[in-house]
């Protein structure tokens, strides 16, 4: 197959699984606890409260995946740069939200939607394979904050690093809280997924961009759309937690959040017009 051919074959699989994808979210949004409850979580109704905030984030990736869709199909830059930060969060969300309950203390029937989740999975990965084949096709960006994306992404990793070590010494030296003994798996999930895989990654896609190659823009443009999800996500969970009174709810953390969003989305934003421009 041609260069040409694969690029075509590229796009119109990117738009169908951003199309089932999109399907996919939405439905196990409407089953979820935003919406019917019909799929019940194995967790404390605390740890459930920062999931309904975070079905907030996945019901709009759905949608903006669905309206990516003919954008894809039609070549245009922006939509696989948004399709690779939003395919990543989706794929850390999941992980989280099946690995994270605690299925011999609550009761649920969450593994009824198990199927489902592994499809919305596996599609995000895919989704993700060719969101980054096609900005790899990308021309060099030349309009990107690259040292904003440096300086973001490892202040970023610092941070989480140093506030999920400060919990962690918080739980060897004085141990568990009511917080870690309601949610305890999804304590150290989250801990082990950001401390050995998301950090290290912010970290070397953020050092990556004093050598600007094709391989370091993609990484950049999905780092800091993932960054921009799971943020978002984060403060939702935030105020939903203050709304319900829940344990660990606190308006520093909706203030910190919100500090620490703007200028991702912003930085993100910047690299989207970038790739845009780059094709024009």
């Amino acid at each position: 197959m041609s260069t040409a051919g694969i690029a075509r074959a590229t796009e119109l699989g990117g738009a169908v699984l951003c199309t089932v994808v999109g399907v996919l979210l939405l439905v196990a949004t409407v089953l979820g606890p935003l919406v019917t409850g019909r799929v019940r979580f194995h967790m404390s109704e605390d740890a459930l409260v920062q999931y309904v905030g975070g079905d907030l984030v996945t019901s709009s990736l759905a949608l903006l995946f669905l309206v990516a869709a003919p954008f894809w199909s039609s070549g245009r830059a922006w939509a696989p740069a948004l399709t690779a930060g939003g395919s990543a969060y989706v794929i850390y969300t999941f992980v989280t939200v099946v690995m994270g309950q605690e299925y011999a203390k609550y009761q649920g029937n969450a593994e009824t939607a198990f199927l489902l989740y592994t499809a919305i999975t596996a599609g995000s990965v895919l989704l993700l394979v060719f969101s980054v084949r096609a900005c790899l096709a990308l021309p060099p960006l030349p309009e990107v904050p690259r040292q904003g994306a440096l300086a973001l992404l490892i202040g970023l990793a610092v941070l989480f690093g140093l506030m999920w070590v400060a919990q962690l010494a918080g739980f060897y030296r004085t141990g568990p809280t009511d917080e870690y003994a309601s949610a305890t798996t999804l304590f150290w999930v989250i801990k082990y997924l950001d401390l050995g895989i998301i950090i290290p990654l912010l970290i070397i896609t953020g050092l990556a961009q004093r050598h600007p190659t094709a391989v370091s823009n993609v990484a950049a443009i999905t780092a800091l759309g993932f960054m921009t999800w799971l943020l978002t996500a984060i403060l939702l969970m935030s105020v939903a937690m203050l709304r319900q009174q829940a344990a660990g709810a606190s308006w520093v953390l909706v203030v910190a959040f919100t500090v620490l969003l703007v200028p991702t989305v912003f930085v993100w934003v910047r690299w989207m017009i970038g790739a845009s421009h780059a094709m024009t």
